[in-house]
């Protein structure tokens, strides 16, 4: 039986939920105030014997996947501005918490949306919405990430 990378990243964040690694993560911690979630560095390259159906030999044929410099770019461009989007759209009290806000926002904007959409598990949550922003501006080729910010259910729906 073939599975798509997208299945196999979907049967692993759901392996890592069910471990429990994301419970009780602090996106407040460190040095800088908003620390975003944890996320698997980019593969380069290399691994495999060459051999087989494309997947695991080394070679990476989706300009949008990890590793590549197009994937890297849009990865790094979500991963280093969302949690700064957040605090200063989110967040107009000191004691309110702009995650809350957001889902209440998206809420708002599309009254069918429900956290499990992506994950039942808060933090996963928001670390595989800002990898399915980062999937959905590379594929699409679009610069401008703060728009799917304020929209990101196209993104979430193509996830």
């Amino acid at each position: 039986m073939k599975i798509t990378r997208k299945q196999l990243k979907k049967i692993l964040m759901r392996e890592f939920r069910d471990t429990g690694s994301y419970r009780n993560f602090d996106f407040g911690a460190g040095s800088g105030g908003s620390q975003i979630p944890p996320v698997e560095p980019p593969r380069r390259g290399g691994g495999g014997d060459g051999e087989g159906s494309g997947g695991f030999n080394g070679r990476n044929n989706n300009p949008c996947g990890f590793g590549s410099p197009k994937g890297d770019y849009y990865y790094d461009l979500v991963f280093n501005s969302f949690g700064t989007w957040m605090s200063s759209n989110m967040k107009s009290d000191p004691s309110e918490n702009e995650y809350d806000n957001y889902l209440n926002y998206l809420r708002s904007i599309y009254p069918e949306f429900t956290m499990d959409m992506i994950s039942e598990d808060y933090m996963e949550f928001f670390e595989l919405l800002m990898t399915a922003i980062a999937e959905y501006a590379c594929a699409n080729n679009i610069e401008d990430v703060e728009s799917i910010y304020r929209n990101p259910i196209p993104a979430i729906l193509d996830f």
